[in-house]
Protein backbone atom coordinates (compact mmCIF):
# COMPACT_ATOMS: atom_id res chain seq x y z
CA UNK A 1 0.00 0.00 0.00
CA UNK A 2 1.53 3.52 -1.04
CA UNK A 3 1.62 5.90 1.43
CA UNK A 4 -1.16 8.06 -0.34
CA UNK A 5 -3.53 5.65 0.20
CA UNK A 6 -2.27 4.72 3.61
CA UNK A 7 -2.67 8.83 4.32
CA UNK A 8 -6.22 8.88 2.46
CA UNK A 9 -7.26 5.77 4.53
CA UNK A 10 -6.27 7.41 7.61
CA UNK A 11 -8.01 10.42 7.48
CA UNK A 12 -11.38 8.83 6.24
CA UNK A 13 -11.12 6.91 9.73
CA UNK A 14 -10.46 9.63 11.64
CA UNK A 15 -13.35 11.70 9.97
CA UNK A 16 -15.43 8.39 10.72
CA UNK A 17 -15.13 8.61 14.46
CA UNK A 18 -16.01 11.91 14.47
CA UNK A 19 -19.29 11.24 13.03
CA UNK A 20 -20.09 8.37 15.06
CA UNK A 21 -18.74 10.57 18.28
CA UNK A 22 -21.29 13.50 16.83
CA UNK A 23 -23.97 11.06 16.21
CA UNK A 24 -23.84 9.48 19.78
CA UNK A 25 -23.87 13.32 20.97
CA UNK A 26 -27.34 13.92 19.77
CA UNK A 27 -28.76 10.50 20.88
CA UNK A 28 -27.55 11.16 24.85
CA UNK A 29 -29.68 14.19 24.18
CA UNK A 30 -26.56 16.50 24.17
CA UNK A 31 -27.06 20.13 22.87
CA UNK A 32 -24.21 22.86 21.22
CA UNK A 33 -23.32 25.34 23.56
CA UNK A 34 -24.50 27.45 19.94
CA UNK A 35 -28.12 26.01 20.68
CA UNK A 36 -29.00 26.85 24.30
CA UNK A 37 -32.06 25.24 25.91
CA UNK A 38 -35.41 25.98 24.07
CA UNK A 39 -37.21 25.12 27.28
CA UNK A 40 -35.60 28.18 29.15
CA UNK A 41 -37.97 31.55 30.20
CA UNK A 42 -37.22 33.97 27.52
CA UNK A 43 -35.96 37.45 27.87
CA UNK A 44 -36.49 40.97 25.88
CA UNK A 45 -32.82 42.12 24.54
CA UNK A 46 -32.70 45.41 25.88
CA UNK A 47 -29.64 47.29 24.68
CA UNK A 48 -28.07 49.97 27.25
CA UNK A 49 -25.41 51.09 25.28
CA UNK A 50 -21.71 50.17 23.84
CA UNK A 51 -18.47 49.40 25.74
CA UNK A 52 -16.09 52.71 25.40
CA UNK A 53 -13.30 51.60 23.35
CA UNK A 54 -10.42 54.39 22.70
CA UNK A 55 -8.19 53.02 20.51
CA UNK A 56 -9.51 49.63 19.15
CA UNK A 57 -11.38 49.46 15.94
CA UNK A 58 -11.28 45.37 14.90
CA UNK A 59 -14.43 44.94 17.39
CA UNK A 60 -17.41 46.52 19.06
CA UNK A 61 -19.18 45.41 22.51
CA UNK A 62 -23.17 46.42 22.71
CA UNK A 63 -24.54 45.90 25.87
CA UNK A 64 -27.64 44.49 26.88
CA UNK A 65 -29.90 44.24 30.13
CA UNK A 66 -28.58 40.95 32.54
CA UNK A 67 -25.34 41.68 31.23
CA UNK A 68 -25.70 40.35 27.98
CA UNK A 69 -23.33 41.23 24.97
CA UNK A 70 -23.37 41.31 21.69
CA UNK A 71 -19.48 40.85 20.21
CA UNK A 72 -18.87 41.83 16.29
CA UNK A 73 -15.63 41.26 15.26
CA UNK A 74 -14.82 42.65 12.13
CA UNK A 75 -17.92 42.92 9.47
CA UNK A 76 -19.81 39.78 9.66
CA UNK A 77 -18.33 37.86 13.01
CA UNK A 78 -21.26 38.21 15.14
CA UNK A 79 -21.19 36.02 19.05
CA UNK A 80 -24.39 37.19 21.53
CA UNK A 81 -22.55 36.87 24.78
CA UNK A 82 -25.03 35.15 27.66
CA UNK A 83 -23.85 34.47 30.97
CA UNK A 84 -24.62 31.20 31.89
CA UNK A 85 -26.62 32.24 34.86
CA UNK A 86 -29.11 34.16 33.12
CA UNK A 87 -32.15 33.29 30.25
CA UNK A 88 -31.98 33.67 26.70
CA UNK A 89 -33.40 35.87 24.68
CA UNK A 90 -36.66 35.70 23.14
CA UNK A 91 -34.56 36.75 19.88
CA UNK A 92 -30.93 36.13 18.29
CA UNK A 93 -29.54 39.24 16.61
CA UNK A 94 -29.08 37.46 12.96
CA UNK A 95 -25.85 35.74 12.70
CA UNK A 96 -24.88 36.10 15.68
CA UNK A 97 -23.60 32.94 17.55
CA UNK A 98 -24.92 32.15 21.02
CA UNK A 99 -22.02 31.62 23.40
CA UNK A 100 -22.53 30.59 27.11
CA UNK A 101 -20.09 33.50 28.96
CA UNK A 102 -17.26 32.49 30.88
CA UNK A 103 -16.86 30.30 27.87
CA UNK A 104 -15.12 27.35 29.60
CA UNK A 105 -12.81 24.10 28.13
CA UNK A 106 -11.79 26.43 25.18
CA UNK A 107 -9.09 25.53 22.56
CA UNK A 108 -6.48 28.17 21.90
CA UNK A 109 -4.89 27.89 19.09
CA UNK A 110 -3.48 31.67 18.58
CA UNK A 111 -0.34 32.24 20.86
CA UNK A 112 -0.85 35.94 21.17
CA UNK A 113 -4.48 35.79 22.62
CA UNK A 114 -2.80 33.62 26.09
CA UNK A 115 -1.32 36.57 27.01
CA UNK A 116 -4.98 38.53 27.67
CA UNK A 117 -6.29 35.50 29.69
CA UNK A 118 -2.86 35.24 31.74
CA UNK A 119 -3.21 39.27 33.09
CA UNK A 120 -6.70 38.41 33.93
CA UNK A 121 -6.45 34.85 35.34
CA UNK A 122 -8.38 33.27 33.24
CA UNK A 123 -5.54 30.95 32.04
CA UNK A 124 -7.74 27.76 33.74
CA UNK A 125 -10.26 28.69 31.07
CA UNK A 126 -7.82 26.75 28.75
CA UNK A 127 -7.77 23.41 27.84
CA UNK A 128 -6.62 22.77 24.60
CA UNK A 129 -3.75 24.01 23.00
CA UNK A 130 -2.87 24.33 19.22
CA UNK A 131 0.68 25.03 20.06
CA UNK A 132 2.94 22.40 21.63
CA UNK A 133 4.61 23.03 24.40
CA UNK A 134 8.42 23.24 23.08
CA UNK A 135 6.63 26.56 21.08
CA UNK A 136 5.59 28.10 24.23
CA UNK A 137 7.88 30.84 25.34
CA UNK A 138 5.35 31.56 28.49
CA UNK A 139 7.02 29.85 31.54
CA UNK A 140 3.29 29.03 32.98
CA UNK A 141 1.82 27.89 30.09
CA UNK A 142 5.11 25.81 29.38
CA UNK A 143 4.75 24.25 33.39
CA UNK A 144 0.58 23.86 32.50
CA UNK A 145 1.12 21.43 29.75
CA UNK A 146 3.71 19.79 31.33
CA UNK A 147 1.60 19.00 34.10
CA UNK A 148 -1.32 17.67 31.98
CA UNK A 149 -3.71 21.07 32.79
CA UNK A 150 -3.98 22.07 28.70
CA UNK A 151 -3.70 19.68 26.38
CA UNK A 152 -2.23 19.62 23.17
CA UNK A 153 -5.02 19.65 20.60
CA UNK A 154 -3.34 19.68 17.31
CA UNK A 155 -2.08 22.52 15.21
CA UNK A 156 -4.49 25.26 13.97
CA UNK A 157 -4.32 23.97 10.66
CA UNK A 158 -4.56 20.25 11.82
CA UNK A 159 -6.60 20.23 15.17
CA UNK A 160 -7.65 17.18 16.69
CA UNK A 161 -11.36 16.89 16.39
CA UNK A 162 -11.80 13.82 18.49
CA UNK A 163 -10.21 15.36 21.29
CA UNK A 164 -12.07 18.84 21.02
CA UNK A 165 -15.26 17.25 20.89
CA UNK A 166 -14.29 14.79 23.87
CA UNK A 167 -13.36 17.44 26.01
CA UNK A 168 -16.50 19.53 25.61
CA UNK A 169 -14.91 22.45 24.19
CA UNK A 170 -16.82 25.49 24.10
CA UNK A 171 -15.08 28.09 21.83
CA UNK A 172 -11.83 27.53 19.60
CA UNK A 173 -9.45 31.04 19.76
CA UNK A 174 -7.71 31.47 16.35
CA UNK A 175 -5.69 33.78 14.51
CA UNK A 176 -6.23 34.97 11.33
CA UNK A 177 -4.05 32.19 9.84
CA UNK A 178 -7.24 29.81 9.97
CA UNK A 179 -8.70 31.65 6.79
CA UNK A 180 -5.73 29.81 4.86
CA UNK A 181 -7.40 26.47 5.91
CA UNK A 182 -10.77 27.23 6.30
CA UNK A 183 -12.11 23.88 5.67
CA UNK A 184 -10.39 23.45 9.48
CA UNK A 185 -12.61 26.33 10.76
CA UNK A 186 -15.82 24.75 8.86
CA UNK A 187 -15.11 21.40 10.27
CA UNK A 188 -14.99 23.12 14.04
CA UNK A 189 -18.42 24.92 13.30
CA UNK A 190 -19.81 21.89 12.02
CA UNK A 191 -18.78 19.71 14.87
CA UNK A 192 -21.01 22.61 17.14
CA UNK A 193 -17.48 24.02 18.06
CA UNK A 194 -17.84 27.92 17.79
CA UNK A 195 -14.82 29.49 16.28
CA UNK A 196 -13.70 33.46 17.14
CA UNK A 197 -11.05 34.36 14.58
CA UNK A 198 -8.58 36.72 17.15
CA UNK A 199 -7.79 39.92 14.54
CA UNK A 200 -5.84 42.46 17.46
CA UNK A 201 -3.08 41.72 15.01
CA UNK A 202 -4.74 44.00 12.38
CA UNK A 203 -4.74 47.05 14.91
CA UNK A 204 -2.49 49.72 13.57
CA UNK A 205 -2.03 51.39 17.13
CA UNK A 206 -0.55 49.30 19.47
CA UNK A 207 -2.74 50.89 22.33
CA UNK A 208 -5.44 49.14 20.16
CA UNK A 209 -4.24 46.18 19.93
CA UNK A 210 -3.67 46.23 23.21
CA UNK A 211 -7.50 47.08 24.30
CA UNK A 212 -8.83 43.94 22.91
CA UNK A 213 -8.12 42.71 27.04
CA UNK A 214 -11.74 44.22 26.96
CA UNK A 215 -12.89 41.72 24.95
CA UNK A 216 -11.48 38.86 26.78
CA UNK A 217 -12.82 40.35 29.64
CA UNK A 218 -16.56 39.85 28.62
CA UNK A 219 -15.72 36.72 27.07
CA UNK A 220 -14.17 35.58 30.69
CA UNK A 221 -16.81 37.48 33.23
CA UNK A 222 -13.63 39.89 34.27
CA UNK A 223 -15.17 42.80 32.28
CA UNK A 224 -14.12 45.32 35.24
CA UNK A 225 -10.93 44.03 35.97
CA UNK A 226 -9.79 44.27 32.22
CA UNK A 227 -10.74 47.46 31.78
CA UNK A 228 -8.75 48.69 34.93
CA UNK A 229 -5.58 46.72 33.38
CA UNK A 230 -5.99 48.67 30.00
CA UNK A 231 -6.55 52.40 32.17
CA UNK A 232 -2.66 51.35 33.59
CA UNK A 233 -1.69 50.69 30.21
CA UNK A 234 -2.83 53.94 29.19
CA UNK A 235 -1.75 55.58 32.67
CA UNK A 236 1.85 54.31 31.53
CA UNK A 237 1.82 54.81 28.07
CA UNK A 238 0.99 58.40 28.73
CA UNK A 239 4.42 59.21 30.75
CA UNK A 240 6.10 57.51 27.76
CA UNK A 241 4.95 59.77 25.10
CA UNK A 242 4.69 62.51 27.58
CA UNK A 243 8.88 63.02 27.23
CA UNK A 244 10.06 65.39 24.38
CA UNK A 245 10.90 63.19 21.24
CA UNK A 246 14.51 62.36 21.32
CA UNK A 247 15.06 62.11 17.53
CA UNK A 248 17.12 58.70 17.70
CA UNK A 249 16.98 56.76 14.93
CA UNK A 250 15.91 52.76 15.63
CA UNK A 251 16.32 50.01 13.36
CA UNK A 252 14.02 46.70 14.26
CA UNK A 253 15.48 43.67 12.20
CA UNK A 254 16.60 39.88 12.58
CA UNK A 255 19.11 38.14 9.59
CA UNK A 256 16.92 35.48 7.97
CA UNK A 257 18.44 32.20 6.97
CA UNK A 258 18.54 32.92 3.64
CA UNK A 259 20.47 36.11 4.80
CA UNK A 260 17.97 38.87 4.21
CA UNK A 261 17.65 41.59 6.22
CA UNK A 262 13.57 41.03 7.80
CA UNK A 263 12.17 44.44 8.79
CA UNK A 264 9.10 46.18 10.14
CA UNK A 265 7.06 47.90 7.24
CA UNK A 266 6.97 51.92 8.25
CA UNK A 267 3.15 51.41 9.28
CA UNK A 268 3.74 48.76 11.45
CA UNK A 269 3.18 48.34 15.14
CA UNK A 270 6.73 48.12 15.75
CA UNK A 271 7.62 51.38 14.14
CA UNK A 272 4.29 53.16 15.87
CA UNK A 273 6.09 51.88 19.21
CA UNK A 274 9.29 53.09 18.27
CA UNK A 275 7.42 56.64 18.18
CA UNK A 276 5.50 56.38 21.05
CA UNK A 277 9.13 56.16 22.87
CA UNK A 278 10.52 58.72 21.44
CA UNK A 279 12.78 57.62 18.68
CA UNK A 280 12.12 57.12 15.10
CA UNK A 281 11.82 54.06 12.69
CA UNK A 282 15.03 54.19 10.50
CA UNK A 283 12.74 53.48 7.45
CA UNK A 284 10.20 55.76 6.90
CA UNK A 285 8.36 54.64 4.02
CA UNK A 286 8.78 51.32 3.71
CA UNK A 287 6.44 48.69 2.28
CA UNK A 288 3.01 51.38 1.52
CA UNK A 289 3.23 50.32 -2.16
CA UNK A 290 2.66 46.76 -0.74
CA UNK A 291 -1.18 46.07 -0.79
CA UNK A 292 -0.86 43.07 1.72
CA UNK A 293 -1.71 42.09 5.46
CA UNK A 294 2.15 41.37 5.90
CA UNK A 295 3.91 43.27 8.98
CA UNK A 296 7.73 42.81 7.30
CA UNK A 297 9.79 43.33 4.01
CA UNK A 298 12.73 41.13 3.37
CA UNK A 299 15.85 43.44 1.98
CA UNK A 300 18.98 42.57 0.44
CA UNK A 301 21.70 43.24 2.49
CA UNK A 302 23.46 46.09 0.99
CA UNK A 303 19.53 47.74 1.12
CA UNK A 304 19.52 47.89 4.73
CA UNK A 305 22.85 48.89 4.52
CA UNK A 306 21.98 51.66 2.99
CA UNK A 307 19.27 52.68 4.94
CA UNK A 308 20.23 51.17 8.51
CA UNK A 309 24.42 51.93 8.32
CA UNK A 310 23.42 55.55 10.16
CA UNK A 311 21.04 54.48 12.90
CA UNK A 312 21.63 55.52 16.62
CA UNK A 313 19.72 51.87 18.18
CA UNK A 314 19.68 48.54 16.52
CA UNK A 315 17.40 46.02 17.81
CA UNK A 316 17.50 42.46 16.57
CA UNK A 317 14.47 40.49 16.49
CA UNK A 318 14.72 37.21 18.44
CA UNK A 319 11.33 35.50 17.37
CA UNK A 320 11.90 33.52 14.41
CA UNK A 321 15.65 33.01 14.60
CA UNK A 322 16.39 32.77 18.43
CA UNK A 323 18.28 34.77 20.69
CA UNK A 324 21.54 36.10 20.23
CA UNK A 325 24.49 36.81 23.45
CA UNK A 326 26.89 39.43 21.78
CA UNK A 327 27.26 42.24 19.24
CA UNK A 328 29.93 39.61 17.63
CA UNK A 329 27.11 37.02 16.99
CA UNK A 330 25.04 39.26 14.63
CA UNK A 331 28.13 40.71 13.15
CA UNK A 332 28.99 36.88 12.84
CA UNK A 333 25.22 36.53 10.71
CA UNK A 334 25.98 39.96 8.89
CA UNK A 335 29.59 41.19 8.44
CA UNK A 336 28.35 44.18 7.13
CA UNK A 337 26.85 45.24 10.24
CA UNK A 338 30.53 46.22 11.79
CA UNK A 339 30.48 49.13 9.94
CA UNK A 340 27.17 50.46 11.40
CA UNK A 341 27.20 53.78 13.24
CA UNK A 342 25.38 51.36 16.39
CA UNK A 343 27.81 49.01 16.73
CA UNK A 344 30.86 50.93 16.82
CA UNK A 345 28.87 52.79 19.55
CA UNK A 346 27.92 49.43 21.01
CA UNK A 347 24.23 50.56 20.93
CA UNK A 348 22.88 47.27 20.21
CA UNK A 349 20.01 45.16 21.64
CA UNK A 350 18.10 41.95 21.17
CA UNK A 351 14.46 41.41 22.25
CA UNK A 352 13.69 38.41 24.27
CA UNK A 353 12.04 35.04 23.54
CA UNK A 354 8.88 35.64 25.03
CA UNK A 355 8.04 39.35 23.40
CA UNK A 356 5.73 38.49 20.51
CA UNK A 357 4.01 36.08 22.82
CA UNK A 358 3.13 39.06 25.16
CA UNK A 359 1.33 41.40 23.06
CA UNK A 360 0.46 43.49 26.69
CA UNK A 361 4.19 43.85 27.33
CA UNK A 362 4.33 46.67 24.25
CA UNK A 363 3.68 49.35 26.95
CA UNK A 364 6.27 47.30 28.92
CA UNK A 365 8.59 47.44 25.75
CA UNK A 366 8.05 51.19 24.97
CA UNK A 367 9.21 52.17 28.37
CA UNK A 368 12.42 50.49 28.32
CA UNK A 369 13.08 51.81 24.49
CA UNK A 370 12.24 55.10 26.43
CA UNK A 371 14.60 54.47 29.07
CA UNK A 372 17.36 53.61 26.20
CA UNK A 373 16.77 56.61 23.87
CA UNK A 374 16.77 59.21 27.11
CA UNK A 375 19.85 57.68 28.58
CA UNK A 376 18.05 56.62 31.61
CA UNK A 377 18.51 53.11 33.79
CA UNK A 378 17.44 50.44 32.26
CA UNK A 379 18.37 47.54 34.31
CA UNK A 380 15.54 46.08 35.15
CA UNK A 381 14.47 45.95 31.75
CA UNK A 382 12.06 42.80 30.54
CA UNK A 383 11.78 42.46 26.76
CA UNK A 384 14.95 44.64 26.00
CA UNK A 385 18.71 43.37 27.09
CA UNK A 386 21.88 44.89 25.54
CA UNK A 387 24.66 43.11 23.55
CA UNK A 388 28.18 43.49 24.43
Amino acid sequence: MCKKDGLSRIRAFVRLTVCVALFAMLLCGCKSVSNPEDDEERIELVRTGELALSYATGYTIDMYEGDIRLLTIGEDSRFLLVPKTSAMPREIPEGATVLRTPVDNVYMASSSSMDYLRKLNAVDRVLLSGIKEEDWYLPDIKEAMQKGDILYAGKYNMPDYELILDKGCELAIENTMITHNPEAMEKLQDLGIPVLVERSSYEENPLGRMEWIKLYGVLFDCEDEAIAYYDQIISDMEQVMAKENTGLSVAFFYVTSNNYINVRKSKDYIARLIAMAGGRYIFENLGEEEDNALATVNLQQEAFYAGAKDADVLIYNSSIMGQVNSISDIVALCPILSDFKAVKNKEVYCTSGNFFQEPLGMSQFAMELSSILNGEDNANMVYLYKLD
